[in-house]
């Protein structure tokens, strides 16, 4: 089992679905591939180790849904690219 994600042989994907990595408890790190323009609600949700995650340069990314990082309680800092259109509702949320 890795703790990491990487997407980089998957050049057309421009969606993470919401809840595609929901409670992934054991995920530590992620990088975003350039080419992707919206991360779905709750994307993330309740992945308590993730304390990295980095866009690839040239970002695409264009919206960010509500809750995408809710409740990582690791995730420390996070550098969004400015490419980002819209974000939704309290999309770091930890209440």
């Amino acid at each position: 089992f890795s703790s990491g994600i990487s997407f980089s042989s998957i050049q057309s994907l421009e969606t993470i679905c919401s809840f595609a990595f929901n409670e992934c408890e054991n995920l530590m790190k992620i990088t975003i591939p350039c080419n992707v323009k919206f991360i779905g609600a709750c994307t993330f949700y309740k992945c308590y180790s993730l304390a990295e995650v980095s866009f690839e340069k040239n970002s695409s990314l264009e919206y960010i849904d509500s809750l995408a990082f809710g409740w990582c309680s690791s995730l420390e800092d996070i550098s969004l690219p400015s490419s980002l259109k819209k974000i939704g509702k309290n999309i770091f949320n930890n209440d």
